[in-house]
């Protein structure tokens, strides 16, 4: 159906041309009988692609290295840095007698600081060392399988279970498994910058039934606290998430009621007009800072707490606001992986293509999330037949506005440190893809030309991918090839005689 004179018709809903296309389907839809080999083609798809980036980096660690010809000292020592230090606490669960026994080890070590016991498993976020270990004993694979290489392997596993997750979640988000795998390819041949999000963004999707609803927030529950455990930095990254929820909820982009099963909190701030919505805003954000600080400042000074006092002194110094002379702090400041972005990761992300649609889908989105936003906030003070006409003519989906700001925020963080960049470029490749197959924005430009039909947007979903995964295939297959065929040894004489000695 053609656009009406006078109407955006890039983000209008309409009734799909019959036969109806099966990605253009949403989850909560009934299904029909072709969606079955379509979503199975897709999740073979995914899988195939995870486990393609699964043999890609441990063939790379296998070159690189000769890891499997190499001495058990040598081995260790290519682990460098804190994976050095975690891999000697799973070495050392398996060398215990008993799990028991490994586990109260962890518990008074003497070790690892010098003339001091200190509790491994509250000090450091070892519990996947301690998981590992443990499975590594209960399961038959002594025999044929070295506890070096179950360690490196249910790495490179769990490489391949996040492609798959941006797979999925760049799926959700364009209802097209095609952005899937141009996020799973992109990642993979933007390894430099993407390698060292899904259950939430199927939680916020709208018009969901009650039991993929509660599936999608246990998921959600369950992911956080394997998050917790599991990364040592989680609180800044959940932070992140909360002041996304928090600022959609206060735009009305996601039901109250979702926002209060999420984080069991319930905001009053959607009464009033634009300015009076804006000041209990302020107010409120103020004062959860003011209470938020208070309540950390007591609880370390009742607890005799300091052992993230360094990293406050990094963050300030970082933003130029005083001098510190922490030693860890200034250590953080020295290393190149906490300094900015070097520009030249914008070089190598402009080569794979990942770059141009990200940025044209986040400039379009972030005027049509402010227009929207505007509109929410002075929803009381229009009446309801503009404010209606308006809610008509844009649209965006909760899941993705949460994925927008979620890319804003992981992008300046990535921008100041430049080791978060590992956040934002593997959620850049699934962003970019679903700005190539996302119908809100092919809606919005073949709007702009007067030719926005169901069939042709069909075609261009279709047809955009496809190049470009043709054209990747092309430029990238030939570099991949290549770079897998190389082969090198590790050799470094000094740091092994060194380990020898001591």
């Amino acid at each position: 159906r053609k656009s009406v004179k006078g109407k955006d018709p890039g983000l209008e809903s309409r009734k799909p041309e019959a036969p109806e296309d099966p990605s253009t389907r949403t989850p909560a839809g009934d299904w029909t009988w072709w969606m079955v080999p379509w979503t199975a083609a897709g999740a073979t798809v995914a899988v195939a692609l995870g486990l393609l980036s699964c043999i890609y980096v441990a063939t790379l660690h296998e070159n690189d290295l000769w890891f499997s010809n190499i001495k058990e000292v040598e081995r260790e020592i290519s682990f460098r840095t804190e994976c050095g230090l975690y891999y000697s606490y799973y070495k050392q669960m398996l060398r215990a007698p008993s799990i028991q026994e490994g586990l109260l080890q962890l518990i008074q070590d003497n070790v690892t600081e010098s003339k001091r016991t200190i509790n491994i498993l509250q000090r450091m976020n070892i519990y996947q060392e301690v998981f590992l270990s443990i499975l590594y004993r209960l399961l038959p694979v002594q025999e044929y399988l070295e506890p070096i290489y179950f360690y490196i392997y249910t790495v490179f596993a769990l490489q391949a279970v996040y492609v798959i997750a941006l797979y999925i979640t760049s799926w959700l988000l364009s209802d097209s498994w095609l952005a899937g795998a141009l996020a799973a390819v992109w990642y993979i041949i933007n390894r430099v910058d993407t390698t060292r999000v899904a259950s939430i963004t199927y939680y916020l999707r709208p018009q969901l039934k009650p039991l993929p609803q509660k599936v999608a927030l246990w998921l959600t529950f369950l992911s956080t606290l394997w998050f917790c455990l599991t990364w040592q930095f989680n609180q800044f990254i959940l932070l992140i998430q909360a002041l996304v929820v928090f600022a959609l909820d206060c735009l009305d982009f996601i039901e109250p009621r979702k926002v209060t099963l999420l984080y069991l909190v319930q905001t009053k701030l959607k009464t009033g007009g634009l300015m009076v919505r804006m000041g209990k805003l302020c107010v409120h954000v103020l004062l959860v800072l003011v209470m938020t600080f208070t309540i950390n400042y007591l609880t370390k000074k009742v607890l005799q707490l300091s052992s993230d006092e360094h990293i406050y002194k990094f963050i300030k110094a970082k933003l130029g606001l005083g001098l510190t002379r922490d030693f860890d702090a200034k250590l953080y400041l020295c290393e190149e992986a906490f300094g900015l972005l070097p520009l030249d990761t914008f070089e190598r992300l402009t080569t794979t293509l990942v770059l141009y649609p990200y940025l044209c889908a986040l400039a379009i989105l972030l005027v049509v999330l402010v227009a929207i936003s505007l509109v929410h906030l002075s929803g009381s003070g229009c009446s309801g037949a503009q404010s209606e006409g308006v809610e008509h003519r844009i649209h965006m989906r909760p899941d993705v506005a949460y994925n927008l700001l979620h890319t804003v925020l992981f992008g300046l963080l990535a921008l100041s440190t430049m080791r978060m960049k590992y956040l934002w470029t593997g959620h850049m490749c699934m962003f970019a893809a679903y700005g190539v197959c996302g119908r809100e924005l092919w809606g919005i430009c073949l709007g702009a030309l007067r030719c926005n039909t169901q069939t042709k947007l069909r075609i261009v979903r279709y047809a955009a991918p496809s190049l470009l995964l043709a054209f990747l295939y092309f430029k990238f297959w030939p570099k991949i090839k290549e770079e897998v065929s190389e082969l090198r040894e590790f050799y470094d004489p000094d740091t092994v005689e060194l380990m020898t000695w001591i």
